[in-house]
């Protein structure tokens, strides 16, 4: 018999507020619901400065990857540095094995500034 299909969810915001109760955060429990339904990896990706760390811990701590980025919803409110702080936290995370791509690209065409 063969293995049961493993399913790679490439985009996966578990940092996400929707996914925090006041001192108790529910990524965990949502990662483990998704493990059981055949979801082996998760890619999460980071939206702004703010969540670097964030995402990165969730990756480590679920054995998934992570990626680090600023989205275009977040760039109008981001630090005149935020490009270099990205550029900093991709070269101090650069051997992370977990670290796989740089992104948040937005491809979010529900918002009609990002469609233009």
């Amino acid at each position: 018999m063969s293995d049961p299909l493993r399913w790679v969810d490439t985009h996966c915001h578990l940092d996400a507020a929707e996914f925090l109760e006041p001192n108790r955060p529910l990524a965990p429990e949502i990662r483990a619901q998704a493990a059981i339904k055949g979801v082996a990896h998760c890619v999460i990706p980071a939206v702004e400065v703010a969540n670097f760390e964030a995402v990165r811990a969730l990756a480590h701590a679920g054995g998934d990857s992570y990626c680090l980025g600023i989205h275009p919803l977040y760039v109008a409110q981001a630090a005149p540095d935020a490009l270099a702080q990205l550029d900093a936290a991709l070269a101090r995370h650069r051997d992370d094995p977990r670290l796989v791509a740089v992104g948040e690209i937005g491809l979010d065409f529900f918002v009609p500034a990002l469609t233009t």
